[in-house]
């Protein structure tokens, strides 16, 4: 059988591709760039969240000098009726590292859009309780923002 390392080591890259399927979702966008992160942040305000900030990745790490890649950013989505239910408790403040959810919108080489983020309803059945119910219903609100920008 060997050791747990040499398990997880010839495991691994079942482990890995079966992990990214499950922990992130990933959607063709029907739209343009610029068009999928405005769709993408007036959606998310609609189901009531708030768009926290959208980080430009690009920009930045051309900033820091390093060559010039695809269109990629981030959307920081916050609902602070789930948030302050899971961070109340102190044993659960540890989460907070996980706080604002966020969805890339990004390009790829090919010239293709598309949108990703965690799988939150799965992230949240790993701890049940009141975490695994906000995060299930954070994992609806963005199926809801998606399902007018992403193709199914």
């Amino acid at each position: 059988m060997g050791t747990v390392g040499e398990m997880v080591a010839r495991g691994r890259g079942f482990v890995s591709e079966r992990a990214k399927r499950l922990m992130f979702f990933e959607h063709a966008s029907g739209l343009g760039f610029e068009e999928t992160v405005e769709a993408v942040t007036e959606a998310a305000e609609g189901q009531g969240w708030h768009v926290l900030r959208v980080n430009d990745l690009q920009r930045t790490y051309q900033e820091a000098g390093h060559p010039d890649m695809t269109k990629v950013l981030t959307v920081e989505l916050c609902n602070p009726d789930g948030a302050v239910r899971i961070l109340s408790e102190d044993d659960n403040k540890r989460l907070a590292a996980m706080m604002p959810i966020q969805l890339a919108v990004y390009e790829t080489h090919s010239g293709d859009v598309r949108v990703s983020g965690m799988n939150v309803g799965l992230m949240g059945r790993m701890f049940g309780g009141v975490i695994e119910q906000v995060m299930r219903e954070g994992a609806q609100d963005v199926d809801r923002t998606l399902a007018g920008v992403v193709e199914s």
